[in-house]
């Protein structure tokens, strides 16, 4: 019997309002790629990427390609357009547009440090610590972190209201607990497509500034003018609170950084319990409001704050208020620190020699062989859910948790017979490969 639950069985009536959403959609680029303005051109792309559109076929990239190479023929300088083509180009199989349209952005754009982002994600991939200092300093030399998010949102905004859509709530398909304003509709579809045309990766920076055994002063001094940027003249919240981050895990962060997250914190808390609240009638109104607020301040925070002013809260949290969320929380400086101790025990260069000439004898070890620390040699534990991280110095191994028992008792002893771990490891043949592991990896060494 093939039938399925009632709850997979296909509603006509979404089914139909979901071929009426592809449909508009792509009456949008249709329309978009025939005006006479580039930046509808670009524009234009960005629909291909909307998840309601059909699956795209090699053609539907060709034709997105073509579109923005046009626009940027005729406006090279814009750099709306080229941001679009450079990292939220749907043809994602055209590098060479989207890397000569970022090229033309750091030109255009020097002072914004998402441009060169690309640069310091590229020197950290090759591993290359001086392209990584000089790409930082080149990002900390900026003034603003700018992913060109306001900008695209308002033109987006435009779009939308230039071709709007009269099935926006049947493609909701019954998500919402109320009906969306007409006059939010275009705001709600540009906040989606907008959330899809990001920056460049940006966990690099947090890798490149996290501080470890001997770091420069300078770096830190870039990391922290970096961090500083991004959280003052960062255009989106994931930008100021990636800047919090920097500080924090390049151990850079003051006091009145850790009180300005506390209250940034608040505002994003109180803003979209107000703007979530599903109950509250007025929710809809209060995403118009802080939508509009984010184009006109070009600042995501700033909008929260005018929302705060709206519903009568202070800026800044009282005493008692517990930040759930805060990048300066004594967990995440815990767990900052645990990975340093992690990084630097995994990391240190080897100071073991003759395990080559003990791994010859692997298959010599059986219950009776006696095996020894080998001098110099790490060995730090730390037990990671289901897994043991057995930290050598020059490397880390990870092993099943049922084998910390015996890995305790190997550390805590200078020298063992492979019979003694009998009651941590029952098995003969268990405990002969974990001691023959070990003497590969140069922990232990036979007795000869």
């Amino acid at each position: 019997m093939n039938s399925r639950p009632d709850a997979e069985q296909p509603n006509p009536q979404q089914e139909a309002a979901m071929s009426a959403w592809r449909d508009y959609h792509q009456s949008v680029f249709d329309s978009l790629s025939r005006s006479g303005d580039p930046r509808d051109w670009a524009l234009a792309t960005l629909t291909m990427a909307v998840r309601f559109v059909a699956n795209k076929q090699p053609q539907d990239q060709d034709r997105v390609t073509a579109l923005l190479e046009h626009a940027i023929r005729v406006a090279p300088d814009d750099s709306l357009i080229l941001w679009i083509a450079a990292y939220a180009n749907p043809a994602a199989d055209h590098l060479a547009l989207s890397k000569s349209a970022a090229q033309r952005l750091q030109h255009l754009e020097p002072q914004n440090a998402a441009v060169w982002l690309d640069d310091l994600n590229s020197a950290v991939q090759r591993k290359d610590e001086r392209a990584i200092d000089a790409a930082l300093a080149r990002l900390a030399a900026t003034t603003r972190f700018d992913t060109h998010t306001v900008e695209l949102m308002k033109a987006l905004v435009d779009v939308y209201q230039r071709y709007p859509s009269p099935d926006f709530n049947a493609a909701l398909e019954g998500a919402a607990s109320q009906e969306i304003p007409a006059e939010l509709m275009p705001y709600a579809i540009a906040m989606s497509v907008t959330a899809m045309a990001g920056p460049p990766p940006v966990h690099q920076i947090i890798n490149a500034c996290r501080a470890k055994p001997g770091q420069t002063s300078v770096r830190a001094g870039d990391c922290a003018s970096i961090g500083h940027v991004m959280i003052g003249h960062g255009d989106t919240m994931l930008a100021n609170k990636l800047g919090y981050s920097v500080l924090r895990v390049s151990n850079t962060y003051t006091d009145e950084d850790v009180s300005s997250a506390r209250n940034d914190d608040w505002a994003q808390e109180k803003v979209f319990e107000r703007m979530l609240g599903k109950a509250d009638p007025t929710s809809a109104q209060a995403i118009l409001a802080f939508q509009r607020d984010w184009i006109s301040t070009g600042s995501e925070l700033e909008a929260m704050r005018l929302q705060l002013d709206r519903i009568d809260l202070p800026r800044t949290p009282p005493s008692d208020w517990a930040d759930a969320s805060s990048p300066f929380s004594s967990e995440r400086l815990r767990k900052d620190a645990e990975g340093e101790v992690i990084r630097f025990l995994s990391t240190r260069p080897s100071l073991l020699r003759g395990a080559l000439v003990d791994s010859l004898e692997l298959e010599t070890i059986g219950d009776d062989t006696i095996v020894r620390r080998r001098d110099g040699a790490v060995c730090e534990l730390r037990v990671r859910d289901e897994v043991v991280l057995v930290l050598l110095g020059d490397r880390r191994l990870e092993m099943p948790s049922w084998l910390e028992p015996a890995l305790r008792r190997i550390r805590s002893e200078p020298w063992l017979r492979v019979a003694d771990l009998e009651p941590e490891l029952a098995d003969a043949a268990s405990r002969a490969v974990l001691v023959r592991r070990l003497v590969r990896e140069g922990l232990l060494r036979p007795e000869r």
